[in-house]
């Protein structure tokens, strides 16, 4: 069975991941892989060309520079998106075993055909102050900048509504750890 892991930016989707591969859990990231392909030098150079140049300083892509440009600019995005995703998808696809429990963490799941690959989806939910405090704390931004990230993505309680699990999150990690481990007796983890 693999189950999908998504949620809002800043909900604990990381968090819930590591807890689920301290119990022993094939956890695969969509972000790390989005980290391993942002060094490959094919993909910077197709970066380079065909998202921006300025985005590459000294042969690498300079992730604070992307950021910036992505989260400003749809077209940037979603060139950056097409390069990227496929590849994603594929190398994710190629490391799941489907005779064991997987779990793949995708920020973007529901939005991306990234549902494909998984059984069930799990959402990991989050109330908007917190959610609001979480990022500012995690990103050294401010109130503004953090609610223009959360209001560019699908919001928490719209996500909720995928999911075949949802885990609220708003609280301490004990109650988080406590949804957690009631989910995976009932999938016989």
């Amino acid at each position: 069975m693999v189950i999908g892991i998504t949620g809002s930016i800043a909900s604990g989707k990381t968090k819930v991941a590591n807890y689920l591969k301290s119990l022993g859990y094939k956890v695969l990231s969509a972000d790390e892989e989005n980290s391993k392909l942002l060094e490959d030098p094919h993909v910077i150079l197709e970066i380079k060309e065909k998202v921006s140049s300025d985005v590459v300083v000294s042969g690498k892509v300079d992730k604070k520079l992307l950021a910036k440009l992505v989260f400003n600019n749809k077209e940037a995005l979603k060139k950056l998106t097409d390069i990227t995703h496929p590849l994603i998808y594929l190398s994710l696809k190629m490391q799941i075993q489907k005779n064991q429990i997987t779990f793949i963490e995708v920020p973007l799941l529901v939005e991306t055909n990234f549902t494909e690959l998984v059984d069930k989806i799990m959402v990991i939910d989050i109330k908007g102050k917190k959610q609001i405090k979480r990022l500012m704390k995690r990103n050294q931004i401010k109130e503004e900048e953090a609610k223009k990230l959360i209001s560019l993505q699908m919001s928490s309680s719209e996500k909720a509504k995928y999911g075949d699990y949802v885990i609220d999150n708003s609280r301490c990690f004990c109650n988080t750890k406590r949804q957690i481990n009631k989910i995976l007796k009932e999938i016989g983890g």
